[in-house]
């Protein structure tokens, strides 16, 4: 009867070596994923370090910026006060229409806006021709020119045709 024992623990053993329950034998594919596993590991790691840090610096900027934003915001409402037009070179002032149509009151009709000063002075001196109060704000980069100071929106309504003919666009806005 042993020897039935015995052949039978022969099967389950490979070889003549008693095999240890808790060690494993050893596979060289097994091996080999291990090594680039903590390669894998190390990289992704890093991926991760990179794409935090960068979220990171991308908030930090983008507050920077609003930041800027908001003093550039605070600085142009500020100066959003009229630009009176500088004098001409030849010191000669634009004389103004014996019978002026100027009214005073909080509502004006904007003409236009321009990037470029000089064109915005250009097209104020022509309203000034006309008999009309100019004045010329900057607001964003901008230069707006507004023409007359009326009482109501009624009675800057007529003005206001007649400047749609030249500048297309105009509408009646308050000071």
């Amino acid at each position: 009867m042993e020897k039935q024992g015995n052949s039978q623990l022969e099967l389950f053993s490979q070889g003549s070596q008693p095999r240890d329950s808790g060690a494993s034998q050893s596979n060289p594919f097994l091996t080999r994923i291990w090594s680039y596993e903590k390669t894998i590991l190390i990289i992704l790691a890093i991926l991760v370090t990179g794409i935090t840090a960068f979220s990171l610096g991308v908030e930090k900027g983008k507050s920077i910026i609003l930041d800027q934003a908001r003093a550039l915001i605070m600085s142009k409402a500020q100066s959003s006060q009229p630009i009176p037009p500088p004098a001409p070179k030849n010191e000669v002032m634009v004389k103004q229409a014996a019978n002026p149509v100027i009214q005073q009151g909080p509502f004006t009709i904007q003409v236009g806006s321009f990037k470029a000063r000089a064109n915005a002075l250009k097209e104020a001196e022509f309203i000034k021709k006309r008999g009309l109060n100019a004045m010329l704000f900057s607001k964003n980069g901008y230069f707006i020119l507004c023409a007359g100071n009326f009482s109501s929106k009624e009675s800057a309504s007529g003005l206001l045709n007649e400047l749609n003919k030249r500048y297309g666009s105009c509408q009646i806005r308050r000071l």
